[in-house]
């Protein structure tokens, strides 16, 4: 059965600057599948939040969305992490674990050097993505984390994904 997937990004709760993306999988037959795929808004912890603690680590409050859809041979996932703020010219390490924010095993899902760094351009944005050798969660508690590249690798970002329902 051939089918398409349909992107759309709906843009919710205008300002916080949320952004939902929405996955929905059609058969050939016009029927809906349900999708493994997963959604999560990226935001600062919130000893990141406090405008002195971040001028003086340095560090500019991160923020963005980051998604996980199956690769074609499901064995791999697709997993996109856009950032929208941080600061400029910042580099970024960053992984899927499963569990919640602020669990204590930050344990990534596939091998941590299928996730590249990410770079934030000029404007304060960026993206990366990572094909990793691990299947796409069906099911479970999963989040992204954001960590500084430099220092302390300190982690300053995070978002709960949750699994995209159509």
């Amino acid at each position: 059965m051939r089918s398409s997937w349909v992107v759309a990004t709906t843009v919710a709760a205008l300002s916080f600057g949320c952004v939902t993306p929405q996955l929905v999988q059609h058969t050939s037959m016009g029927e809906i599948a349900k999708s493994d795929s997963w959604a999560a808004n990226v935001t600062p912890f919130m000893s990141q939040l406090s405008a002195s603690n971040a001028a003086n680590s340095g560090q500019m409050p991160v923020e963005g969305i980051a998604t996980i859809t199956p690769a074609r041979d499901e064995r791999h996932m697709v997993v996109v992490l856009k950032l929208t703020r941080g600061a400029l010219g910042s580099t970024y390490l960053w992984h899927i674990s499963p569990g919640v924010c602020g669990s204590a095993d930050d344990a990534a899902l596939g091998p941590t050097a299928d996730y590249p760094l990410l770079t934030l351009a000029a404007d304060g944005t960026g993206s990366a993505t990572a094909l990793v050798g691990s299947a796409a969660p069906t099911s479970g508690s999963f989040f992204v984390t954001v960590h500084a590249a430099s220092g302390t690798g300190q982690a300053l970002a995070c978002g709960n994904l949750k699994q995209i329902i159509p």
